[in-house]
C-alpha cells in the first residue's frame, strides 16, 4: 500500500541506510571519545572537578551534538554542494514553524504526561527526575543562558538533523514513511539512555517524524523540539 500523498518523501536522499547508521555510530563514538577526554582533563584539574556543574554537563554534550551536525552536513552535503536546503530540507514556511511550536508545547503539556500516566505502572521511576537534576545544577544568569542555548537551540537542531534527516529519510525510501518514523523514534528514545523516558520520548519522536514529512523538511520538527524543551526549562526554572 502506498503512503499518503501528504507525507510522501519528496525525493531520495543522497545517502543509503547503511551510511546513515554508520554515521550515527560514528557520532556516538565521537561522543564517547570526547567524554573520555573531558574525564581525563577533569581528573587532572582538581579546581575544575565538580561533576555537578552545569558547565561540565554542557561540555559533555558538545561531542555528541558536534558529531550529529558533522555527519548530517557531510552526508546531505554530497547531494548539491552542501547548501542549507539539501542539509535541512526545503520547506521553511511560517506555517510549518507555527505548527511545530504548537505541537511541541502540546506534547510537553498534554501528550507526554498522558503517556507516562499510562505506562507508569510498567516502568518504575520519575520521568521528570533527570530534567530537575539538570536544572538544579544551574547557578547564576550565565549558567541559565548557557542551559537555554544548549537545550532549547543546539540540541534540537543537532538531534533533528540526525534522527529526522540522516536516519529517517533513507529508511522511508526503503520501508515507507510509517515504518521509518517508528524505527527512528525507537532509536531516538533509546539513545537518551534512560528506560523511564522511552515511552514519552518515542511518542514525541513519532510526532516529530510525521511533522518532518508533512512539511517536507526540518523546520516543523526543529520548532516543535525547541518549544518542547523550552516548556520544560521554563516550568522547572519557575
Amino acid at each position: 500500500m502506498s503512503e499518503p500523498a501528504e507525507v510522501r518523501p519528496s525525493s531520495a536522499v543522497p545517502w543509503t541506510v547503511p551510511e546513515a547508521f554508520a554515521g550515527w555510530v560514528a557520532a556516538q563514538l565521537v561522543a564517547v571519545v570526547w567524554a573520555g577526554m573531558l574525564t581525563a582533563f577533569r581528573s587532572d584539574s582538581s579546581g575544575l572537578a565538580d561533576s555537578s556543574s552545569i558547565w561540565w554537563f554542557l561540555a559533555g554534550g558538545v561531542g555528541l551534538w558536534a558529531g550529529y551536525v558533522a555527519v548530517g552536513a557531510y552526508l546531505a552535503g554530497r547531494g548539491s554542494g552542501g547548501g542549507a536546503d539539501q542539509i535541512l530540507g526545503s520547506n521553511w514556511s511560517p506555517l510549518a514553524v507555527i505548527v511545530g511550536l504548537a505541537a511541541g508545547v502540546a506534547c510537553q503539556l498534554v501528550v507526554v504526561p498522558v503517556v507516562y500516566r499510562l505506562t507508569g505502572d510498567l516502568i518504575p521511576g520519575d520521568p521528570e527526575e533527570a530534567a530537575r537534576d539538570l536544572v538544579d545544577m544551574v547557578s547564576g544568569p550565565a549558567a541559565t543562558v548557557a542551559l537555554v542555548i544548549a537545550v532549547v537551540i543546539v540540541a534540537p537542531v543537532a538531534e533533528e538533523l540526525m534522527y529526522r534527516r540522516v536516519l529517517m529519510r533513507p529508511l522511508a525510501d526503503k520501508v515507507g514513511v510509517t515504518v521509518a518514523v517508528v524505527l527512528s523514534s525507537v532509536i531516538f528514545a533509546l539513545a537518551h539512555g534512560q528506560l523511564i523516558l522511552v515511552p514519552g520520548l518515542m511518542t514525541f519522536a513519532v510526532v516529530l517524524g510525521f511533522l518532518a514529512f508533512r512539511f517536507d523538511g526540518l523546520s516543523a520538527p526543529i520548532a516543535a523540539h525547541m518549544s518542547f524543551n523550552a516548556t520544560t526549562v521554563v516550568m522547572l526554572l519557575s
